[in-house]
């Protein structure tokens, strides 16, 4: 959920900004309060890093589905780089040829 919020809107976002989106979205949707744990959402997105063609430079880049700047505000990868990392993480999860 967290993904797809920063990916569709035209700025990036500090976590309270998405916290605040995402919880009135779910309340609009649903028409119930949910109180989302971006926080856990945030590090999970970071946690998820791979690889992937830079298709600026076509060089390989590892990078972390999200990122933050010093100013707090979150970006996401856009869809197709962060398929493929999403893609290179379950190609590497178990390292039994070693």
């Amino acid at each position: 959920m967290a993904y797809y919020h920063l990916l569709t809107q035209p700025t990036p976002l500090t976590k309270e900004q998405l916290d605040d989106l995402i919880e009135g979205w779910l309340e609009q949707k649903f028409d119930t309060k949910i109180d989302f744990d971006v926080t856990k959402a945030i590090s999970n997105l970071e946690s998820l890093r791979g690889q992937f063609v830079d298709v600026q430079t076509n060089q390989k880049t590892e990078a972390a589905l999200l990122t933050r700047a010093n100013s707090g505000h979150c970006r996401v990868l856009a869809i197709d780089e962060a398929k493929t990392v999403i893609d290179y993480v379950w190609d590497n999860i178990f390292q039994y040829n070693s």
